[in-house]
């Protein structure tokens, strides 16, 4: 099946796909005046745009910065903390002109789509405390990952083995900072894992990254008055 060829040359072009602009933010609290964006597609050089919520609408612009044509991966930057709401819009707008400066409203309009201006991508500030956990095969190095959490206070992910379908022995724990948090390891006592696992958030009180509990101050993390808890199945890895 070789390629069919013309003069000698296999007869081949190249094209471009073209995707529609599109933003991925999660919500999450403003931690120390900042936003992350998880991922940005922006044709040519732009800017990621974040404006405050008044009533439902755009209000005004609180932060912004730079893109790089094609995909932007976790784009971070201050915000005006003072004027956070617990809604906030985020927009692709075009880098025209002074390029590397942000000129809107005079320059840098939103990007437009198919002959208009897509509409905003909002998030909350206010979600409270997340975390997301995935089934995985236990590493050689006895380390187990989750792949997000969200907190808006310094925390501990700690990791339960598993009586009788509750929670029974802590195996291991991981400090976090306040913020997104991604792809946390967490080292276990595999003498102890189970093939359920549950993963729950602790405050750190003192933020002092000691685990104070159950004697301390470090008291479970809630959402909705319940405990911020997530079981998954762990594997272990095949012996030699």
């Amino acid at each position: 099946d070789a390629p069919v060829q013309m003069n000698g040359q296999p007869i081949a072009r190249r094209f471009q796909v073209i995707l529609p602009p599109d933003i991925f933010v999660l919500d999450q609290p403003v931690i120390d005046g900042e936003v992350v964006v998880e991922r940005v597609i922006s044709y040519g050089p732009g800017w990621v745009v974040v404006y405050h919520d008044d009533e439902g609408g755009l209000g005004n612009i609180i932060g912004w910065a730079a893109l790089e044509d094609g995909i932007n991966q976790a784009v971070r930057f201050p915000v005006v903390e003072s004027a956070v709401t617990p809604l906030l819009h985020v927009m692709i707008h075009q880098d025209l002109e002074a390029v590397g400066e942000f000129g809107f409203p005079r320059t840098d309009p939103p990007v437009m789509y198919r002959e208009r201006v897509p509409n905003p991508v909002t998030f909350r500030t206010d979600s409270g405390n997340f975390l997301v956990v995935k089934d995985q095969t236990l590493s050689a190095g006895q380390v187990i990952t989750t792949p997000l959490v969200v907190v808006d206070e310094d925390a501990f992910v700690v990791i339960w083995n598993d009586a009788d379908g509750e929670p029974g022995e802590v195996i291991g724990l991981s400090w976090l900072p306040a913020g997104v948090n991604r792809d946390v390891t967490v080292e276990l006592d595999a003498d102890l894992a189970t093939s359920t696992l549950y993963a729950e958030l602790y405050l750190d009180a003192a933020s002092d990254k000691e685990f104070d509990f159950p004697d301390g101050l470090d008291i479970p993390m809630q959402r909705n008055r319940a405990i911020i808890r997530a079981p998954f199945n762990l594997s272990m890895p095949d012996q030699p």
